[in-house]
């Protein structure tokens, strides 16, 4: 993959979620979706639930990114190796070339979040927020496009795309639209910004994530 504009990915785990507790201790599990170096970490962490999920959420914030630039991609989290300092990395088009990325964890009673972007940060610039979905629902008044609304299939992902639409228009984008488009096979595409009916992939990108009441978004805007 090559990167042709700014790149970003995000992801958010609902810690109260039933599904979420535990986990950490289903070796099966674990072997499916970590390396044996991080479950040699995670054996040793005194949370072994949030760090399993900050793993997870570091694997997925790294995908999303990756599949801005090939949206064929596999999702293969045990392929995808997590530094615990905040480091990964992803193949590029370039032979033997790697880009180096950045991840940046963010967690409370509720939420594990992770974000996900180029180590070299005089590319982009990066705005994210996180929000629950009722008080988007209750106060934003700006709406979706229809074409936003072709893409949506629940009240989350209705909330994500008001909240990256806040971002995006807090920073000169009121017009913006945050868009997936089908691919082959009844896929869809990342989500992506539309400016004026054109995709504006070389001067922005969006990452959006949900989980349980929870949503979160991230804008990168190319430097100058």
């Amino acid at each position: 993959m090559s990167l042709i504009g700014p790149a970003i990915g995000n992801d958010l785990v609902h810690l109260a979620a039933p599904r979420t507790r535990d986990k950490h201790e289903n070796a099966k599990f674990l072997k499916k979706i970590l390396s044996a170096e991080e479950i040699r970490f995670l054996e040793k962490s005194k949370n072994p639930s949030l760090t399993l999920w900050k793993f997870w959420s570091a694997k997925e914030a790294v995908y999303k990114l990756a599949k801005q630039s090939n949206p064929a991609l596999v999702f293969t989290p045990s392929l995808i190796p997590i530094d615990p300092t905040g480091k990964a990395q992803i193949r590029t088009d370039v032979a033997d070339g790697f880009l180096e990325l950045n991840l940046c964890w963010d967690h409370n009673e509720n939420y594990v979040h992770c974000l996900a972007a180029p180590a070299d940060n005089a590319l982009q610039e990066q705005f994210s927020a996180i929000r629950h979905k009722d008080e988007l629902l209750r106060n934003e008044k700006t709406g979706l496009t229809p074409a936003e609304l072709a893409c949506v299939r629940s009240e989350e992902s209705i909330a994500v795309r008001l909240l990256a639409k806040i971002l995006l228009r807090d920073r000169g984008y009121a017009e913006a639209e945050v868009v997936r488009t089908r691919l082959p096979e009844e896929l869809w595409s990342p989500p992506v910004v539309w400016l004026k009916g054109s995709e504006a992939s070389h001067s922005l990108a969006v990452s959006l994530s949900h989980d349980g009441p929870w949503v979160a978004a991230v804008i990168a805007i190319a430097r100058n």
